[in-house]
């Protein structure tokens, strides 16, 4: 899904990493509050006392346990497991998330802006009562995911897979869903009202108007 047009205040960030990140061991930053300009590789974490993250890089690092209230800006996730994981409350600026699986995670009122998720997993996702200012979602699969009360402020989506998922209170008005897949969704009819669909889309959503089509 694309939105309509795309203004220059519509266009995301993407990542700034300043300088190389140093590649460190999770056992050097367990105890820092602030982590800045790192690289970590194949690590696994449980928990760590740091609340902010900046210019740092993740590649294939496993999580669980809980991050909520962790800031991260300018970080690139690639190859990630947050399967399960809790980042309630967390605040993301400037991020990417690439091939990371992301299944049942918990990212209640999470804020983000100017994030890229691309070809992620997010099934049975908890993103209620997310707010999103310029993101984009390339390829992700959002079964049955919640996302309820949420806020999509200059989201573009491409060729996703929202079946199943949770959307009332979430409004997708202006927003392109036409190459995506919207099979049994819940959402209320206000919310999809100003929504671009596919002819095959748009026939689905119209039980949601109790509409009858004549053929």
């Amino acid at each position: 899904m694309s939105s309509t047009g795309k203004p220059k205040d519509s266009v995301i960030r993407r990542p700034d990493l300043h300088a190389g990140p140093e590649t460190v061991t999770l056992e050097s930053i367990r105890y820092n509050q602030r982590v800045e300009g790192v690289r970590l590789d194949n690590e696994t974490i449980q928990e760590l006392d740091a609340d902010q993250f900046l210019e740092c890089i993740w590649n294939r690092v496993n999580v669980s346990g809980s991050f909520r209230g962790t800031r991260f800006t300018d970080v690139i996730f690639d190859h990630c497991d947050f399967s399960n994981a809790v980042f309630d409350e967390t605040s993301f600026v400037r991020c990417q998330f690439s091939q990371c699986r992301m299944t049942g995670i918990s990212l209640i009122e999470a804020s983000f802006t100017d994030v890229a998720l691309e070809k992620c997993t997010c099934a049975y996702a908890n993103l209620n009562c997310t707010r999103w200012n310029r993101a984009s979602f390339d390829e992700v699969l959002f079964r049955e995911a919640a996302f309820g009360e949420s806020v999509l402020n200059g989201v573009t989506v491409q060729t996703c897979d929202f079946t199943g998922c949770e959307l009332p209170g979430t409004s997708l008005k202006d927003v392109d869903l036409s190459d995506s897949v919207l099979q049994n969704i819940m959402i209320r009819p206000e919310d999809i009202k100003g929504a671009i669909l596919s002819t095959e889309q748009a026939v689905i959503c119209a039980q949601l108007l109790d509409v009858k089509i004549k053929y």
